[in-house]
């Protein structure tokens, strides 16, 4: 453990700058702006703000948070935005009396925006958020899925984010921006894979005249609602960086939240915290002009604490005469600071316990090869707050088939580069291969199966199903897929990095799903013991997003041998929920079945061939 030191700070400011009354404690005073009055922010401001909770089609699973979002975006950009118009769209509307035509339908939405095009000129700012559903058909073309969207006719009865895209260019608007937050963890309340299997794709429209576009998740993760407030994960850190936090906390703490600004808080703080939670949601931003990036979205008053970077009338109370602690875990090694106070190193993935820091709000960062680490934490008596850096490299190629992505793992010296699916195949998955191919198993693999399990990774799978499934999903999708190589699986698991394990060096049992773990949400395949979903990880993730490599599942490989009886023996790499020691995680940990049997802890992933 590692003690929190007592810390003296000494500012010098002008009483001009700073608040007389709050010199002693090192505060800030920072005062609203008029937006418009400042460089590149011109012109009028316009908003249109999109949530849909309730669908129509039965078919399609309702969510809690997403009218929210949009009503709380509407707020935020009439006050502290300054927008002189904003339009709210959400499905709490009775469409028999919607005499605005506000009611999120497709024709609403639709003439919505051709009404504005009369009114907004080339130096206004225009936004749309859109909370919901998103789908992308093969081509991996994006589109929203609106109150009245048929899952019968899907495409024809959704908006295409393409759509938004040419009204930008008929509008010649210099400055517009997309909050899309679409990726919602299910699409169907029932058994359609066709929608649960294409979420939303993080399109680029370089071509357009289109600002930026701004997505609550990359590629092939996932968006969720958020268990701490009334809003979805995306939205809630856009409120709280729209209020100010983007700019005092990440920027230059001018009063102004600018998109740069705003866009690199919301990612930072998203990634932080889902990942601390072990989901996977990682928003992903593509800026098209310079100019977007000096866009003012919204100006804050505030009096802000310089040493921990909080809003003192947001933060938790101050008390230096009781003490808390700090658990703070990196999957990469760096430099840690408390409150801008060197506190030394952490190796990759350590867990180090800091002692002695007194009750309020703190802010930590860790400075590591990749980057950069910040976050808030708050600290009450006698209790310990706990914090993860998990870092995911943003840089990797990713080719998504059919519902499963599949990134490229860079090669290293003799090793070469390949793609990866970034987690087991699920049941799901398997299901519709079953489904389609009519293939009989070896094993009986859907004991566990029902509907609703999509996301689980198949399991009881032998060696000889798992090659006809890629077989199978080879020939369908006209694509070349196999199981990995021990050499490959061992690379992508930790060796690339030279780490023990896929989180780093230091073996905790709450980093994967092991025998030990208390996960909710298992699959009960023993007693309350089993396999999680994909998406729920903890902290077993690589630096290139491949989930699940230390526990979960064991995997098959493609190395094999005949011994002497002429039975077939598989390679089995990995650690799985049936598991407990530590050796049985590590990424060069290795074990061996007859190809044709199975069990419930093994299953597999799989490698796209070139």
């Amino acid at each position: 453990m590692k003690k929190f030191p007592a810390l003296l700070l000494f500012i010098v400011v002008s009483a001009s700058a700073w608040s007389q009354s709050h010199q002693s404690r090192g505060l800030g005073v920072i005062r609203e702006t008029d937006i418009r009055n400042t460089a590149g922010n011109s012109g009028k401001r316009y908003a249109v703000c999109i949530g849909i909770n309730q669908y129509e089609h039965s078919v399609i699973q309702n969510l809690n948070n997403a009218r929210n979002d949009a009503l709380a975006l509407g707020r935020i950009f009439e006050n502290e935005g300054q927008f002189d118009q904003v339009f709210i769209m959400t499905d709490d509307i009775d469409p028999r009396s919607d005499s605005q035509n506000n009611y999120p339908r497709l024709r609403n939405i639709e003439g919505r925006l051709d009404y504005l095009k009369d009114f907004i000129n080339p130096e206004d700012l225009v936004v749309v958020s859109f909370s919901g559903h998103g789908i992308s058909n093969e081509e991996g073309e994006g589109y929203l899925i609106v109150a009245d969207s048929d899952v019968n006719d899907i495409y024809n009865t959704s908006f295409p984010i393409s759509r938004l895209v040419d009204w930008v260019d008929e509008l010649k608007v210099e400055k517009s921006l997309f909050l899309i937050d679409a990726c919602r963890e299910t699409i169907s309340s029932q058994a359609s894979r066709s929608l649960t299997r294409n979420t939303l794709t993080s399109q680029r429209y370089t071509g357009s005249k289109l600002g930026a576009i701004f997505y609550s998740t990359k590629t092939g993760w996932l968006s969720y609602e958020d268990q701490e407030s009334d809003y979805g994960v995306f939205t809630r850190f856009l409120l709280e960086g729209l209020k100010g936090k983007a700019d005092y906390q990440y920027g230059d703490s001018d009063s102004i939240v600018t998109f740069r600004e705003l866009s690199v808080f919301v990612e930072e703080a998203v990634s932080n915290y889902s990942m601390t939670l072990g989901l996977k949601q990682k928003p992903f931003t593509d800026v098209h002009g310079e100019l977007s990036g000096d866009i003012g979205i919204s100006s804050y008053s505030a009096s802000i604490d310089i040493q921990t970077r909080s809003n003192v009338e947001e933060g938790l109370e101050e008390n230096r005469d009781v003490f808390g602690l700090l658990s703070l875990f990196s999957n990469v090694k760096g430099t840690v600071l408390i409150d801008g106070m060197d506190m030394g190193e952490i190796d990759a993935g350590e867990t180090v316990i800091y002692e002695d820091i007194y009750a309020g709000s703190h802010f930590v960062e860790i400075q590591h090869e990749y980057g950069r680490f910040r976050n808030e934490f708050g600290i009450k008596e006698d209790e310990t707050s706990e914090i993860a850096n998990v870092v995911v490299l943003g840089d990797q190629d990713i080719k998504r088939v059919h519902g499963i992505n599949f990134v490229y793992i860079k090669g290293r010296g003799s090793m070469p580069g390949f793609w990866m699916s970034d987690a087991e195949v699920t049941m799901g998955q398997y299901a519709d291969f079953i489904e389609r191919s009519e293939y009989k198993t070896v094993n009986d693999w859907d004991q566990y199966y029902e509907e609703g399990y999509y996301y689980y990774p198949a399991h009881n799978v032998s060696k000889i199903d798992a090659q006809e499934f890629c077989k199978w999903f080879s020939k369908r999708f006209r694509v070349s897929v196999s199981l990995p190589t021990l050499q490959q699986w061992q690379y992508a698991a930790g060796g690339k990095y030279g780490t023990k394990y896929s989180w780093g060096n230091h073996w905790d049992v709450k980093n994967c799903q092991n025998s030990s773990s208390r996960q909710p949400g298992v699959l009960p395949v023993i007693g309350t013991q089993g396999p999680t979903q994909i998406q729920d990880f903890q902290r077993d993730i690589t630096l290139d997003g491949l989930t699940n490599m230390a526990g979960n599942m064991r995997e098959w490989c493609r190395d094999e041998y005949t011994n002497s009886d002429g039975t077939v023996i598989g390679t089995i790499a990995g650690g799985s929920w049936k598991m407990s020691r530590s050796r049985n995680f590590q990424s060069m940990y290795t074990g061996k079945k007859p190809a044709h049997q199975a069990d419930v802890d093994l299953g597999f992933r799989l490698i796209l061939e070139p």
